[in-house]
């Protein structure tokens, strides 16, 4: 057997968020075993412009943004997501099962004794969706309060005029909520904006407001004051499926089936410890 071809491999990530910092350790694991070069390139429609002179062997891709999906799926190049922030994309896609995500956190606070639930997230993307939708679902028939509000997805909040709106009517939702009160967000970035809101408006957490986010981004839950408590996504994991599943596809394997792997816990630190 001759040697692996080097396969050059472009990642196209968000490396501001931990979910992809992890998934890149995952990615890289996978490629060390195998010989991979490896080009990190911004996840944005721009950087496919260089596939045109230079295609790279395959791709692995966060596709936060539709039109770099669309082109994606019109590429001859195998790629693989690991991102579920849009449901109708073709892509052969790894992530966390988001429905277990929303399970896991409605399941945690019911046995903290919570009566009051509430969820902040974004309406646009499908995996804020999807977390909301089984926290919700976990929930029926339990007697419960219930309330959610919505931002847009950004990566970070550009803090203009809208978003102070935006933050004006968060915080004024925050107020207004019964207490002692649950807040499950759909990843650590809005339970960190939620945090600050609270510290600000002079909400206790966790003693009024218990907060948990998603994808154990320690940075992210160390910058919250009290830090944060998290969804362990298996995002390692996640990177080192998708790196075997574009072997797979670089190896001439057509379309394969997407997977979602369950979560692996929650990570308790003070804000929602009672």
């Amino acid at each position: 057997m001759g040697m692996h071809p080097h396969w050059r491999i472009a990642l196209l990530l968000n490396l501001q968020i931990g979910y992809c910092r992890r998934a890149l350790m995952g990615i890289a694991a996978y490629g060390r075993k195998h010989g991979w070069l490896f080009e990190e390139l911004p996840s944005h429609i721009d950087s496919m412009e260089s596939f045109a002179t230079e295609p790279p062997d395959g791709v692995i891709a966060h596709v936060l943004d539709e039109p770099l999906g669309r082109m994606l799926e019109r590429t001859d190049i195998p790629v693989v997501n690991v991102s579920s922030n849009h449901e109708d994309l073709s892509l052969p896609t790894i992530d966390a099962d988001q429905s277990v995500v929303g399970e896991m956190a409605a399941n945690y606070f019911w046995e903290l004794g919570y009566r009051h639930y509430a969820f902040f997230g974004s309406a646009s993307a499908a995996f804020s969706r999807q977390r909301e939708n089984a926290y919700r679902y976990s929930l029926r028939g339990r007697a419960v309060s219930f309330s959610s509000t919505h931002i847009d997805y950004t990566l970070r909040p550009p803090f203009e005029r809208h978003m102070k709106q935006a933050e004006e009517a968060i915080a004024h939702w925050l107020k207004t909520l019964p207490k002692p009160v649950a807040i499950f967000c759909s990843n650590d970035e809005h339970a960190r904006l939620l945090s600050s809101l609270c510290q600000v408006g002079e909400i206790l957490v966790p003693d009024e407001v218990a907060l948990l986010g998603v994808d154990n981004d320690e940075t992210m839950c160390s910058l919250a004051s009290p830090q944060l408590s998290s969804v362990d996504n298996p995002a390692e994991e996640v990177g080192y499926r998708a790196a075997a599943m574009l072997d797979k596809l670089m190896s001439g394997k057509r379309k394969l089936l997407s997977e979602r792997i369950s979560p692996i816990q929650v990570v308790e630190r003070a804000s929602t410890e009672r």
